[in-house]
C-alpha cells in the first residue's frame, strides 16, 4: 500500500509584508474559519515593521476583544503591549450618517432642509444607507494617518456588499446627477422654494462624485488595497471561497492570497496513530487542499518548489496547521504569526 505523503506546512504572505504601498487588508471568508487569527497575527507582524497599524473587525459578531484579551469600541484603542497597533470594533450598520460626520466627508455644509431633501432622496437607493456609512468609516479612518489598516470582516455576503459600497454610492451619485440636469432648468425656481438646502444639496452631488472616486481608484488598485481570503479544507468553504474570489474580479479587487486554515497534519510523530477519525479528516483535507491548489496554482509549479516572492504569480497559498488551544492573547498571536510567513 503506498504511503500517504504529508500536508506541507506552508506560510506564503511575505508578499503583503514586502509591499510598501499597501493601505487597506481585507480578510475574509465564511464564518469560522479563523478569520480574525489570521487578521490579528498579521496585524502583530505588520506592527513590527510599520509606523502605525490598526485592526478594525467590521463583524457585529465581533472576535478581535478576545482575540487580544483586551475590549474593544468604536473609537480605536491602544493594543496593550504596542506603542503602535491600534484596534476598533464597529458594525457598519451602527454608524449613523450625523450631519457633523456627512459634512465633513462631502466638504459641504449640511442643514436640516438639506438633510431631509437628502433623506427622501437615498431612501429609494437599495443600499445606499450601509454604503454610507462604510464612506463615512474609511474617510475617518483615512484621516488618521494609519500606516496600514486591515479590516477583520464580516462572513462572505455582508463582506461582499461592504466591498461594493463605491458602486452603490457611485450608482446613487448618478441617480442624483441625472435629477440635477432634469430640474436644471428650474433650479432658480427650486431654489426659491426650498432656499440653501436644495443649493446645498446639489454641492453634495458633486462631492460625491469625487469621493466615489477617490475610493474606487484605492480599492481597484492592488498597490494600495488587497483581499486575503480564508478558507478550511471543507467543500462548503471552498466553495464560498471560489465564489467570493470570482465577485472580487468582477470589481476588479486585489485577491492574490489564499489561506488554507485549520489542516491536521500527519508527520513522523504522529503518522501511526490509532485515531481512525484523525485519518479520515486528513485525507478528506488533503483531497480539498489539492483541488485548491489545482485551480489556484500554475499548473507547471512543483508543490515543493514555490516561489515566495515572485511576485508575477497568480495566487499566493497558505497552508496553516490546525493549533491545539484557541489562539487568545499577544504570545499565541505571535506564534501563530510565524506560520503566515515563509521560514
Amino acid at each position: 500500500m503506498e504511503t500517504e505523503q504529508p500536508i506541507i506546512p506552508i506560510g506564503n504572505l511575505t508578499n503583503i509584508l514586502s509591499n510598501p504601498s499597501l493601505k487597506w487588508i481585507f480578510v475574509g471568508g465564511k464564518g469560522g474559519v479563523g478569520k480574525t487569527s489570521v487578521s490579528s497575527s498579521l496585524a502583530v507582524l505588520l506592527s513590527q515593521k510599520l509606523p502605525k497599524v490598526l485592526i478594525i473587525s467590521t463583524d457585529p459578531a465581533h472576535n478581535l476583544s478576545d482575540a487580544f484579551n483586551q475590549k474593544m469600541s468604536f473609537q480605536p484603542t491602544l493594543i496593550n503591549g504596542f506603542t503602535n497597533l491600534y484596534g476598533i470594533e464597529i458594525n457598519p450598520k451602527e454608524i449613523k450618517d450625523e450631519d457633523d460626520n456627512l459634512s465633513d466627508m462631502l466638504g459641504v455644509p449640511l442643514d436640516e432642509e438639506t438633510q431631509n431633501i437628502f433623506e427622501d432622496l437615498k431612501n429609494s437607493i437599495p443600499g445606499i444607507d450601509e454604503a454610507l456609512a462604510i464612506g463615512i468609516l474609511l474617510q475617518i479612518i483615512d484621516k488618521m494617518d494609519y500606516s496600514m489598516v486591515i479590516f477583520d470582516t464580516a462572513p462572505t455576503g455582508h463582506t461582499l456588499r461592504m466591498l461594493n459600497f463605491p458602486k452603490i454610492l457611485d450608482e446613487a451619485t448618478q441617480k442624483f446627477s441625472l435629477l440635477k440636469e432634469k430640474i436644471g432648468p428650474f433650479t432658480g425656481f427650486i431654489g426659491e422654494a426650498f432656499g440653501d438646502g436644495f443649493k446645498n444639496m446639489m454641492e453634495m452631488v458633486d462631492s460625491f462624485k469625487v469621493q466615489t472616486e477617490k475610493i474606487r481608484k484605492d480599492f481597484t488598485n492592488k498597490d494600495h488595497t488587497t483581499f486575503i481570503a480564508v478558507c478550511i479544507p471543507e467543500f462548503l468553504s471552498m466553495y464560498e471561497t471560489e465564489r467570493m474570489i470570482q465577485e472580487l474580479n468582477k470589481d476588479n479587487i486585489d485577491c492574490r492570497n489564499i489561506v488554507i486554515n485549520q489542516v491536521l497534519f500527519i508527520n513522523k510523530e504522529n503518522e501511526n496513530t490509532n485515531c481512525d477519525m484523525c485519518k479520515a479528516r486528513f485525507n478528506m483535507q488533503k483531497k480539498y487542499i489539492k483541488q485548491i491548489r489545482a485551480l489556484y496554482e500554475d499548473e507547471d509549479e512543483d508543490d515543493e518548489d514555490i516561489d515566495m516572492n515572485n511576485d508575477n504569480k497568480k495566487f499566493f497559498i497558505s497552508i496553516l496547521p490546525l493549533q491545539e488551544e484557541e489562539i487568545r492573547g499577544i504570545d499565541l498571536l505571535k506564534n501563530f504569526g510565524k506560520f503566515l510567513i515563509s521560514n
